[in-house]
């Protein structure tokens, strides 16, 4: 199924705007992303998107959609902690309404009078409910559009639907951003002449911590800081694999009893999570903590990452624990193995597999040497290759690329230097 909606035979008010926007030098592009979760890390893209462009001739604005009744994850999401008016610019971040028992038309009503007021040059859309929405006003407004995809969970048969949905409105795009070449396959034949990939990425600066400060987190998340620990830090869901992990603490822990395993976030399986701890008498071990201010320091106090998904794309949390020189288990899935290679910065093992993720967790615990100098070569990994200043530069190019195909007489240059 493809998209299709009949261009208006009139002028638009957007579309009189095009031809007096072209004059300007600068181009103003506007993100649009679904609010699932108060830190995510697609926000964290997109911010870096934006702060890393303050040297480039380009605004950028983000319509952050707000359902408009309680998310699945039991959260009050009125606003991201990423994306915040500080972040972004008060006059650049916008809350629109997707009502989720069908009224669209006030949705996209809202997003065309943004389009319009603040001259919008080209159109950013980062999941698949922005997708939709980005599919219909590129064509209500004439705007290119640019779909970034990051990954699709298929763990019920109506996500299943909702991603193949996603796979045909990705028709309607003028260029992909894939974030990692596990994505490929996902994307339509008709399109591989129009996708780009470009690698997630993190600002690479260590976090640093002093003494005082460090004792003070350890305390406050209820640690001991003479006993090993272990960190999972993502979103509560079925897809990320805290179960298979929590089915290999006991195991961990008949080699290592001190072990304390740290499992940072929150979403839908929270409560199913708590009970398992609680049922098998893991309380003393594992520590479920929520949401945290500041992951990179939390990730700090690890004495190993780890990352058990059953889906994946390339997960921002192995880069934010690598560029700490954290050594990493995870599973071999998606495109992991760009940043977790086989026994030189972590160790893989196969989804769905407590005894071999058991193995490699107590392997890293018994070679403190090894599992260091995994953590040094991982954190020089991801400053050659996972830096967002690079992410930024690249982006930029396909928006050029995407606006001369557009407007091919133009010459003026998109583009400065991040």
């Amino acid at each position: 199924m493809t998209l299709v909606v009949e261009p208006s035979s009139q002028p638009s008010e957007t579309g009189h705007a095009r031809s007096v926007l072209q004059q300007r030098d600068e181009r103003r592009v506007l993100h649009i992303k679904t609010l699932w979760m108060k830190a995510g890390g697609i926000e964290q893209q997109i911010l870096g998107i934006i702060q890393r462009s303050s040297d480039v001739r380009t605004i950028h604005h983000v319509a952050q959609l707000v359902s408009n009744v309680p998310s699945r994850y039991g959260l009050d999401l009125v606003q991201s902690d990423v994306l915040t008016k500080i972040s972004v610019g008060k006059d650049r971040l916008y809350p629109v309404v997707w009502d989720r028992m069908g009224l669209l038309m006030p949705t996209l009503r809202e997003l065309a009078r943004l389009i319009a007021r603040h001259n919008i040059d080209l159109l950013h859309v980062h999941d698949n409910r922005a997708n939709f929405l980005g599919a219909i006003l590129a064509r209500w407004c004439n705007l290119p559009l640019v779909a970034s995809l990051y990954g699709h969970v298929r763990t019920s048969w109506k996500l299943r639907v909702l991603a193949w949905l996603d796979h045909q409105l990705l028709r309607s795009a003028d260029h992909i951003i894939a974030s990692s070449p596990s994505m490929t396959p996902w994307i339509p034949t008709a399109c591989a002449s129009r996708v780009t990939i470009i690698l997630n990425a993190i600002e690479t600066t260590p976090f640093r911590m002093s003494f005082k400060e460090r004792t003070e987190l350890i305390r406050q998340l209820g640690l001991d800081s003479q006993r090993p620990i272990v960190s999972l830090v993502g979103r509560l869901s079925e897809e990320k694999g805290h179960r298979v992990l929590l089915a290999a603490v006991p195991i961990v822990l008949r080699c290592f009893p001190l072990t304390q395993f740290l499992f940072v976030g929150d979403g839908p399986l929270r409560r199913v999570l708590e009970q398992q701890v609680e049922q098998a008498g893991l309380a003393s071990s594992v520590r479920l903590v929520g949401f945290v201010d500041n992951v990179r320091a939390v990730m700090s106090l690890a004495d190993v990452g780890v990352q058990p998904s059953l889906t994946e794309s390339l997960p921002l949390t192995i880069l934010e624990a690598m560029v700490q020189g954290k050594a990493i288990v995870a599973t071999d899935v998606g495109s992991i193995r760009e940043a977790v290679v086989e026994g030189v910065t972590g160790l893989l093992v196969p989804p769905h597999d407590s005894a071999a993720l058991a193995q490699a967790i107590i392997a890293m615990l018994e070679d403190a040497p090894r599992r260091s100098a995994m953590g040094e070569r991982g954190a020089r990994l991801v400053q050659e290759r996972f830096s967002i200043a690079t992410r930024v530069s690249q982006v930029h190019e396909v928006y050029q690329q995407v606006f001369d195909s557009r407007h091919p007489s133009r010459t003026t240059e998109w583009l400065g230097q991040p």
